[in-house]
Parts: structure tokens; sequence; C-alpha cells
């Protein structure tokens, strides 16, 4: 009995305590809010305290040093395992969580030889008819942010804290929006929170402006992105509506290829 009640102390004790502790630590890394984190810090303050107290008792009811750092050392391992285990216990649910329907005739080696420029004709030649096609407004996309927008002119995602203005084909403003980047996990969306720090009364004010005012107003943008597929041929979908691997292909006015869409569709 003697000898089941120091493994429960020594080991089960602290694995759990170094479970939930790193469970917290997760958590606390996404920023959910000054409540939640609260609550959380007070938890895993509430674990710690629970794992010194664990060591205190080896220390005076069954004695030795090495115990007590054994007890102290597994807990400490089981934190810095533990958001390792779920990370990756998510990313597999999340990869393998995929429900891909593509169109007939389609294979990924084909759908990576096609590049931008290639015409409308040998996108049909390589991959076959699409599951759908679909008619598209060009436009233009400014953003401006205090992040380096690397990558924004080639993809049109922007990251952090930015404003984003969109352009029709007559160079008017027809959208406005944004978001702040609170962490690496959470992002704020609504009135005001943007980097502009626009609300909804001027957005609605902006609308219809040209470019030449926009940059009157707000000087240059951090990057540009033009959005010229006219029509955009759908190769891949979901049935029942969840994850899948997007692919799709997008020709402008003149037929041409000038975006390729190769990525995973987060439902």
């Amino acid at each position: 009995m003697k000898t089941s009640s120091k493994n429960i102390l020594f080991w089960f004790v602290p694995i759990m305590s170094g479970f939930s502790a790193g469970s917290c630590i997760i958590f606390l890394g996404e920023n959910p809010g000054w409540k939640l984190s609260l609550w959380l810090t007070t938890g895993f303050t509430a674990l710690l305290i629970f794992s010194l107290l664990s060591a205190v008792v080896a220390k005076l009811f069954l004695h030795g040093r090495k115990r007590l750092l054994q007890a102290g050392f597994t807990f400490l391992i089981s934190t810095a395992v533990t958001p390792i285990i779920l990370s990756a216990v998510f990313l597999a649910f999340y990869l393998l969580d995929f429900d891909t329907e593509y169109a007939p005739g389609y294979s990924d080696k084909a759908f990576d030889s096609i590049a931008i420029g290639d015409s409308y004709e040998t996108v049909l030649s390589k991959l076959g008819k699409p599951l759908s096609f679909s008619d598209n407004e060009t436009y233009e996309n400014w953003i401006y942010s205090v992040e380096q927008q690397s990558e924004y002119s080639k993809n049109g995602h922007g990251k952090g804290t930015f404003t984003t203005f969109t352009f029709d084909e007559t160079g008017k403003v027809k959208a406005v929006s944004g978001q702040i980047a609170v962490s690496s996990f959470k992002t704020c969306y609504g009135d005001g929170q943007n980097y502009l720090k626009l609300t909804n009364d001027d957005i609605n004010e902006l609308c219809g402006k040209s470019k030449g005012e926009i940059l009157k107003q707000f000087h240059s943008p951090a990057a540009v992105y033009n959005y010229k597929a006219a029509e955009v041929l759908t190769y891949s979908r979901s049935p029942s509506g969840s994850n899948y691997h997007l692919r799709s292909i997008g020709m402008d006015s003149a037929g041409k290829v000038v975006n390729i869409y190769k990525s995973f569709y987060w439902d």
C-alpha cells in the first residue's frame, strides 16, 4: 500500500498537474480575453501550489530528496511536453479531416504544371473540364499597415493589423475592411477595429471615392493587389461542406491564367 501511495504521489499527481498546466499555457497563448485569462492564470497558479504541496508532503512523510526532485522534474517535463502533444493532435485532426471531390481527369501533377500566362485551351487540355465556371468582377486592393506586407501583391492576403480598400473597375472605392491582431491566434473585427481606426460611418463616407482622393487622405498604401481573374475554373469542392483541398484557376478577360489557387479550405 505504501508503494502504491508513492507511485501516485510521485508520478500520477505531477504528470496530471503538468498536463493541466500545459493545457493552460496553450489557451493563455491565444489571449482569449482578460476574464478567461484571469481564470486560467488562477488555475495554473493553483496547480503550481498543488505540485509544491505534494513535494512538501513527500519531504515530510516519505522522506528522501531524490523523491522530491523526481516529483518536481516530472511536473516540469509534463508541462513542457503537453503543448507539443496537444498541438500535434490538433494538427493531425485538421490535416486528416478533409473531404475533397476533384473534377474528372484532375491530377495534382497536371495542376502543378499550369503556369501564369497559360492559355484557356492549355488548362482544359491538361486538367479537363472543371466542376464549375464562375464569372467574377476584377478589382484592386490597397492595404495600409505597419507590418511589412511582402506577399500581399501576390496573394492579396493581409497579415497582422491592417485596413484594406477595394476599388471596382472604375477606380472607385466599393468596400473597406480590416482587422486588429491581438495575438498570433486572435484577431478582432468590427466598428473601428482596423489599422486606420475607421468607423462604419467613416467607411460609408469613403465608399465611392477615387484612388486620388484616397491617396490624398491616407498617402501611399503598404502594398497593392490586382485581382484580374474575370473567370474562375473550379477543380475541387467538398461534397459534405467541410474542409477540403482547394484547387482552382483564375483566367483574365483575354483567356490567360492570372491566378492559381492551391491551398487548404477550412470550414
